[in-house]
């Protein structure tokens, strides 16, 4: 369930935290451990963070806001509730992504089953770094998730990189209007782990008119061949609602990846 470089970390951040005498392992310690992490590294450098800077930030954090435990006598810590959430958290979206959600109702539950067939590759059933690294950002008042965004990190970008390979940097010309041919073209959407079938669903009914049927059916065959048509439009309709879409996705800080293209 834990890969070999997220178990790496954890011990890590314990043992840190024990050779500070700190009664805990906070989330910032989790978080500093993490940057020693290759797969985080190379997240947070395609989100251009500078990672030196980040973890003298936590360094001191970690410094002047966790006071020791008594030095008379030998300390075992434990881990924080923000700690054992930010796991817990990672694990959850993991375990959905094998299918293993056993508390959906109705269509969600109908959904889970037939996801469940498509399983990601053995290789990537474990947790790893990159996945608690997203799930940091789930405790947003925390100094942890704060510094990622005072370094210039969000969620929407941590996302898209692991995702879809796509940097910062490139996020901004992917956002910039294209010439597309005239007459008719077709709007794809692209599979990721980290957007809810809900709000695909969602997308699915409220720009493309589609009934909760019908927008089940293409969000399943979005997850299943990894992409899929949503609808085929005049170029210029096609790409404001592309642009609603991304718009949205953005604002819920999700990774969805939507592609006008020729029909």
């Amino acid at each position: 369930m834990i890969s070999e470089d997220l178990s790496t970390s954890l011990k890590r951040s314990f043992a840190e935290a024990r050779e500070l005498q700190s009664e805990t392992v906070s989330i910032e310690q989790l978080l500093l451990a993490l940057l020693h992490n290759p797969r985080v590294a190379d997240v947070l450098l395609a989100c251009s963070v500078h990672v030196g800077d980040l973890r003298q930030d936590l360094s001191a954090i970690v410094r002047d806001n966790k006071p020791p435990a008594p030095r008379s006598s030998a300390v075992e810590p434990l881990a924080s509730p923000e700690y054992e959430r930010t796991l817990q958290r990672a694990i959850t979206r993991v375990l959905a992504i094998r299918g293993g959600d056993t508390h959906s109702t109705g269509w969600r539950r109908a959904a889970a089953r037939v996801l469940a067939i498509f399983k990601r590759p053995p290789n990537r059933l474990a947790v790893d770094g990159s996945d608690v690294l997203v799930a940091i950002f789930g405790e947003s008042e925390s100094q942890a998730a704060q510094a990622l965004k005072r370094h210039g990190a969000s969620r929407y970008e941590v996302t898209n990189f692991i995702a879809h390979g796509i940097r910062k940097s490139d996020l901004t010309d992917l956002a910039l209007a294209k010439a597309l041919p005239s007459g008719s073209v077709d709007i794809v959407l692209v599979n990721d782990d980290f957007t809810p079938m809900e709000f695909v669903v969602k997308i699915l009914q409220e720009q493309f008119m589609l009934d909760l049927e019908s927008a089940v059916k293409i969000m399943l065959k979005i997850h299943r061949d990894g992409h899929a048509v949503c609808g085929r439009f005049a170029s210029d309709v096609a790409a404001n609602k592309a642009s609603l879409v991304r718009t949205a996705a953005r604002d819920e800080e999700h990774p969805l990846r939507c592609i006008v293209q020729s029909a």
